[in-house]
């Protein structure tokens, strides 16, 4: 009986979790920078812009998003990336910067671009999101049902005169009108 009341009490939280959840996604975005200039520049009261963006050379801005460097819901991982045999060179300091961001308009794949005093992106400004990578869309479903015909919109003001049309071709000649017969006023003087 008590888990049943649990229940009854628990639902309406969750349908209303479930309901707000649609509107925007906490979406989890990570993006790889310069990890030696991150930590020798950065500073607490720094600001870094996050923008997650529809297209790879991110110019279709969905979000913007603006977080101080020490905000908790950052987290700065430092990456140790190994040395590959025959390769040449220290592969740089790596850093990543991750965090949530609520973007109301999700597509795939997503782009995001971190911009601040201290980050320097490594791989380009403009970096694919692997939370992103969706599978293909399905199926469109059924057109619903046609909605009602609008009212009518009011009358739009009247337009200029248009330009004088051409001379038409000339119509038949008018015909004569008969002329009354005057026998009968001769005929009544004589």
């Amino acid at each position: 009986m008590m888990a049943r009341i649990r229940r009854l009490i628990f639902l309406p939280f969750l349908v209303l979790a479930l309901g707000s959840a649609a509107q925007a996604e906490d979406f989890g975005v990570t993006y790889t920078i310069e990890g030696k200039v991150f930590k020798s520049q950065a500073r607490s009261e720094d600001v870094l812009i996050f923008e997650p963006f529809g297209d790879s050379d991110c110019t279709t801005l969905l979000h913007s998003d603006a977080l101080f460097s020490a905000d908790e819901k950052l987290v700065v991982e430092e990456v140790r990336r190994l040395k590959v045999n025959g390769s040449v060179g220290k592969p740089p300091k790596t850093a990543r910067l991750r965090t949530n961001l609520d973007v109301a308009s999700a597509v795939a794949p997503l782009y995001l671009r971190v911009t601040g005093r201290a980050v320097v992106g490594l791989g380009g400004d403009c970096q694919v999101q692997m939370g992103a990578v969706m599978g293909p869309p399905g199926l469109q479903g059924a057109s619903g049902p046609t909605g009602l015909a609008g009212a009518d919109g009011a009358d739009g003001a009247t337009g200029p005169q248009g330009p004088a049309g051409l001379q038409g071709p000339a119509g038949p000649a008018p015909e004569e009108a008969p002329i009354p017969p005057v026998i009968g006023f001769l005929n009544s003087k004589m």
